[in-house]
């Protein structure tokens, strides 16, 4: 079987992963491939070829694709085997852990993997010549920065330490929960970010989680603030599992005793220099007519000043209108510094025009005339 890659990138097209199910003697096995497409000049790539991608570290055969805290009772759970192929790992609010792995990729390849400097390329000779992890949020002064649920003990390898058991008695939580990886690699600055799903529930017999390939993660602004561009192909779709005599039932939209409602949100906010703090709800949830309960369609606004960077999706999960989990989403908001719209969305070879006069896009334009002897005499751009 073959598969061809198309000629042209869409933001919006995220599912692009190819799985293989394989049914033998009663057993089920699959796998599944693990392919990043980017567009060269993306938020990161310093208008290069390179990205970096920072994954959970796992060696898990297919890790989640959105990594996930959840304080399930008194418990902390991490939705992956730290460093292990376990399903999940129990974490101590005490400890500093190494949760995720940066990769530098180039044209399609992978060059670098690692946490640190001091770990060398798939050439085992190149060195990054420095690597740093942080969290993104707003420092307003020395005293006041966005609040987030995690906290950068070693900023050189990697170390975080996870702090997020301090929810009031509304059950919010911080917001800025985006980890962030810069490398610097032969003269040039790369950075990526993951975002870091957090959970709360009750009791530890409840599991709530957003499912897979639903809602978004990334919303990519021009770099005038306008024309978001994200994947809308899936609404969010809130998930909320039981354990019934020991087994694991997906009740998201049973009926019954079991039954569950939902009350979804969006909240974000910046500070002032005096630590106040200014609602900034970049996000808006639509009515869900002809969705499921547990589905809601939500979009960016269409402008965006670049003040807040804590946007999240929330949920509350109740049970007999007694409130059993919470999920925050943190979606994180870019401007593109180098192109409108319509030019990040070229392919740079074609000649795309604007169906509504307001742009030509070619890889040369000219003015001019045609000689008789067949030169050219006039301008070209391009």
């Amino acid at each position: 079987m073959f598969y061809n890659i198309s000629q042209r990138y869409y933001i919006q097209k995220q599912r692009n992963q190819i799985k293989l199910t394989v049914r033998y003697k009663g057993l089920s096995l699959s796998a599944e491939t693990n392919f990043t497409f980017a567009k060269q000049g993306e938020p990161g790539t310093n208008g290069t070829e390179y990205i970096v991608k920072l994954v959970p570290n796992t060696t898990m055969s297919v890790p989640p694709l959105a990594p996930m805290i959840t304080k399930a009772g008194n418990k902390y759970i991490l939705n992956y085997g730290l460093e292990t192929s376990a399903a999940e790992t129990e974490l101590s609010i005490n400890n500093s852990y190494k949760f995720f792995k940066a990769q530098l990729w180039h044209s399609g390849e992978l060059v670098w993997e690692g946490n640190s400097m001091t770990d060398t390329a798939q050439d085992n000779l190149t060195q990054p010549s420095s690597v740093i992890w942080s969290v993104l949020k707003n420092k307003y002064n020395n005293t006041y920065s966005d609040a987030s649920a995690f906290e950068i003990v070693n900023a050189n390898n990697g170390q975080i330490r996870y702090t997020g058991d301090h929810l009031d008695s509304n059950l919010n939580t911080p917001l800025a929960n985006i980890i962030k990886c810069s490398i610097d690699w032969e003269g040039k600055t790369y950075y990526g970010t993951i975002p870091i799903v957090t959970a709360w529930t009750s009791d530890e017999k409840y599991r709530v989680k957003l499912k897979d390939y639903t809602g978004f993660r990334y919303v990519m602004y021009t770099s005038d603030g306008i024309s978001p561009q994200y994947d809308d192909a899936n609404p969010f779709e809130f998930i909320c599992e039981e354990s019934i005599d020991n087994t694991w039932e997906d009740i998201s939209l049973v009926s019954g005793s079991h039954a569950i409602s939902y009350e979804p949100s969006v909240i974000g906010n910046y500070l002032s220099k005096d630590g106040v703090a200014t609602n900034s709800l970049l996000l808006e949830i639509l009515p869900n007519n002809g969705y499921e309960k547990n589905q809601y369609i939500i979009r960016p606004k269409s402008k965006y000043d670049g003040l807040c960077v804590n946007n999240a999706v929330c949920c509350i999960y109740k049970q007999n209108n007694v409130i059993i989990g919470k999920i925050n989403v943190p979606v994180h908001f870019l401007l593109n510094k180098y192109g409108l719209s319509h030019i990040n969305a070229w392919d740079g070879n074609s000649v795309q025009v604007d169906q509504e006069g307001g742009f030509i896009l070619s890889p040369q334009v000219g003015a001019g005339r045609k000689e008789n002897d067949h030169s050219f005499t006039g301008v070209l751009m391009g």
